[in-house]
């Protein structure tokens, strides 16, 4: 049953895929500030919430699945593009339908001159949900270091919803610039609607999407500040015991700093940090980070905990 939700966080992927329309162009590698020893830490949470509704209560069931973590790239190695090497490191804590689950994964992983962070070689299979929710994630930013961003400034896409037979039209519309967390960042808002078929253990359904979300995007330095998405699923299904499935999916992710080895005075820099460490990153205090509440656009600050300042190592 756990696929069921898999139209929602693919229509999440489907607004990142709606970012990364643009016109080609080449992103100037000389602006952005990552270099080697740099430490980039950012605060995830995810939830998913379904309901499927049967004739009776003995068919009906709930599945909840929610967590937090970090995911943290330790940068070792800048090339002349911009294109950045690091290894990555993802904790992440959470339960599913009350039973505990717990990852403490490492991989390489490439920071593209864009921001997208993209895995080097196979990936470490986590959960569905975490899987798919952490693709959202690390593709926020793509496109956005070559589009012409500037307030008011709107596109819209048509994108697919993942393995589903069903697709959605997204909108993207700078709403504005403004400071987050000491980065000057553009306010993407993106809202998507579409409707899809999909085979739920012999039976066919037909559904339908709706999601919204915001994306901070710094593009001096090229690379993705904040976001929050939150999605809607309502499917109905023929000739089987469960008549009606309704998902709610939430991703939030905000960077809680970014270290900069070159800050640093010769004698206290520290050394390159592997893929299979943990750093805890200096000036900011530890703590989860609760999702963005409805309505999805909702700036991802609108927290139920107050999230540290971000360090930037200075």
């Amino acid at each position: 049953m756990k696929r069921i939700v898999a139209p929602a966080i693919a229509a999440c992927v489907a607004l990142v895929a709606a970012s990364a329309a643009f016109d080609s162009g080449r992103i100037l590698a000389a602006s952005r500030s990552i270099a080697p020893g740099d430490t980039l830490v950012y605060d995830v949470t995810v939830d998913v919430q379904m309901y499927a509704l049967g004739p009776n209560s003995r068919t009906s069931m709930t599945s909840v699945t929610s967590g937090a973590g970090t995911e943290t790239l330790a940068v070792d190695r800048v090339l002349s593009d911009g294109t950045a090497y690091a290894g990555l490191t993802l904790t992440y804590r959470g339960s599913t339908d009350g039973r505990p689950i717990k990852f403490n994964r490492s991989w390489r992983a490439q920071l593209a001159p864009d921001g997208e962070i993209l895995s080097v070689g196979a990936r470490p299979a986590l959960s569905d949900n975490l899987d798919q929710a952490l693709s959202y994630i690390n593709a926020l930013a793509k496109g956005l270091g070559s589009r012409a961003l500037a307030s008011g400034s709107t596109w819209t896409s048509k994108e697919p919803l993942g393995s589903s037979s069903g697709s959605m039209f997204v909108t993207s519309r700078v709403i504005g610039v403004q400071p987050y967390h000491g980065f000057r960042t553009f306010v993407i808002e993106q809202n998507g609607a579409g409707s899809f078929t999909q085979s739920v253990e012999g039976s066919p359904g037909v559904g339908s999407v709706a999601m919204g979300g915001t994306v901070y995007y710094d593009k001096a330095d090229q690379v993705l500040i904040g976001g929050a998405a939150r999605g809607q699923t309502e499917m109905a299904l023929t000739h089987a015991n469960i008549a009606h499935i309704s998902a709610t999916t939430m991703v939030n992710v905000q960077m809680r700093s970014w270290n900069h080895a070159r800050a640093a005075s010769p004698a206290a820099a520290s050394p390159t940090l592997s893929a299979a460490a943990s750093p805890e990153p200096s000036g900011s205090a530890t703590g989860d980070v609760s999702p963005a509440p409805a309505p999805a656009y909702t700036p991802a600050t609108a927290t139920t905990t107050t999230p540290s300042p971000i360090s930037t190592g200075n």
